[in-house]
């Protein structure tokens, strides 16, 4: 099945609007991403020297993804990432990604929109 905005619409609407069963709904479906997730990150050099602003503080990735910008700020600083997508399986690639990292990071499923909510930054799998 192709997937564009209609697509999305459309499916969307099955599952009232939120954004955590509709993501499970496209998992279910077989929509979502596979278990083997790989996402290389865009232009990775100039974006870390563009956001690396100190080697300590709070990161916020809020399509973390396949995590490949969270690993390279976690690597080059001793910061603290909070990492936030609304696809399981990504945050389980992530997961993987990051391990290393221990208590430096926390990964929350929700959509970068909700950022205001995530407050509380609590670890949340799918």
């Amino acid at each position: 099945m192709r997937f564009g905005p209609k697509n999305f619409e459309e499916e969307m609407k099955k599952t009232g609007g939120d954004i955590d069963k509709f993501s499970d709904y496209m998992a279910d479906r077989n929509l979502a991403m596979n278990a083997d997730f790989h996402h290389e990150p865009v232009m990775i050099k100039e974006v870390i020297a563009s956001l690396l602003v100190g080697k300590t503080g709070i990161y916020v990735d809020g399509t973390v993804g396949g995590a490949g910008h969270a690993y390279e700020i976690l690597r080059q600083t001793d910061a603290f990432l909070v990492g936030i997508d609304c696809d399981s399986e990504a945050l389980q690639a992530a997961e993987k990604k990051l391990a290393q990292f221990g208590s430096r990071k926390i990964l929350v499923k929700a959509n970068f929109v909700d950022l205001g909510s995530v407050g509380k930054f609590e670890h949340r799998k799918g």
